[in-house]
């Protein structure tokens, strides 16, 4: 008589489903970042902190090491369901959506359901509803967000430079401005922080006051801080904020002159 193998212990199956969720979503992360990454859309987006992540191959390798996981995950979710809020049907279609290669926002939702404590998940989720324009989406997650932050000083600068963009987008400058300047108080050793600052300061309509506070903030960026790059940045990428310093060529100069003394 051939001896039955006893039944996993139900903490066991839930162990080891944490587990494979963990490993998934990590990689549909990095999936997302890597499509991102590809895109033309001037969004150029990293977690602040990758080595938290999966390294990041080039596409070929990630789309097998994904695809491999999501095989292995399948075949754990028809044998336990238990393992996942979601059907099998669920992942099955997920797994043959071709959209998974391309649309970062698609991997970033899942990434974000499987690692729903993880700041990097929801945070490039986030950023992701940003892209498409789902600016109220985007900000109604980074405020859940900002409830929960690392104590690094930069990832809550980031945060702040994403809520000021939402509010641009959803028509409100002066939240884009406070959040701004509350991004650059944050963090004032990144650009990018100074960049975006500076940008909305010269998208209000009071730019003529604010001349000061430009040179100030451009001082307090250190001995390595491109001012030319930013000039350029303003002066020829920024958009709206090119736009509405050309419309008043005193105030250009004047910026100009700020931003590069």
């Amino acid at each position: 008589m051939n001896a039955r193998t006893a039944p996993l212990p139900t903490t066991v199956i839930q162990a080891f489903g944490d587990e494979s969720s963990r490993r998934l979503g990590l990689l549909l992360l990095a999936q997302s970042i890597q499509a991102g990454l590809r895109r033309q859309d001037g969004i150029k987006y990293q977690p602040h902190r990758p080595d938290d992540l999966p390294e990041l191959p080039e596409a070929v390798r990630l789309r097998v090491r994904l695809r491999q996981e999501l095989r292995r995950f399948l075949d754990l979710v028809a044998e336990h369901p238990s393992v996942s809020t979601c059907e099998w049907t669920d992942w099955a279609a997920l797994a043959s959506d071709p959209e998974l290669w391309s649309d970062p926002l698609l991997s970033a939702e899942w990434a974000a359901h499987l690692l729903p404590h993880s700041f990097d998940a929801r945070f490039t989720l986030a950023v992701n509803h940003l892209r498409v324009g789902r600016a109220r989406a985007s900000l109604d997650r980074l405020r859940s967000i900002q409830e929960h932050l690392p104590r690094q000083r930069e990832p809550r600068a980031r945060v702040l430079r994403n809520v000021a963009a939402a509010y641009e987008v959803l028509g409100d400058p002066g939240g884009a401005r406070w959040s701004a300047e509350q991004s650059f108080r944050t963090c004032p050793w990144e650009h990018a922080n100074l960049a975006s600052y500076v940008i909305y300061l010269a998208l209000d309509e009071a730019r003529a006051d604010h001349v000061e506070t430009v040179r100030s903030a451009c001082a307090q960026a250190g001995k390595h801080f491109d001012r030319a790059a930013l000039w350029q940045l303003l002066d020829h990428k920024a958009g709206p904020a090119t736009a509405a310093l050309r419309t008043d060529p005193i105030i250009h100069d004047r910026f100009r002159r700020a931003v590069l003394a």
